[in-house]
């Protein structure tokens, strides 16, 4: 990954996802990494929290779509 793409996504985990802490941004970063995806486009794609009523992820969410936990085996 290029150096701008680093900084861009520092800048969207920090400014965006509202995340500071540094071991939860190295996690992503490590996550992104090994499967070739900036971490915005990650999120984007990913990621989704309905409006209105954050509950309701669990009514929409499939765990076993894309479990990022496999992928750290």
């Amino acid at each position: 990954m290029n150096q701008k793409q680093i900084m861009d996504d520092l800048k969207f985990c920090i400014e965006t996802l509202g995340i500071t802490d540094n071991n939860e941004i190295n996690d992503l970063v490590e996550t992104t990494e090994e499967i070739g995806v900036s971490i915005r486009y990650f999120f984007e794609e990913f990621v989704f929290i309905p409006d209105g009523d954050p509950s309701a992820v669990f009514r929409l969410h499939d765990q076993d779509y894309f479990n990022v936990k496999e992928l750290k085996k």
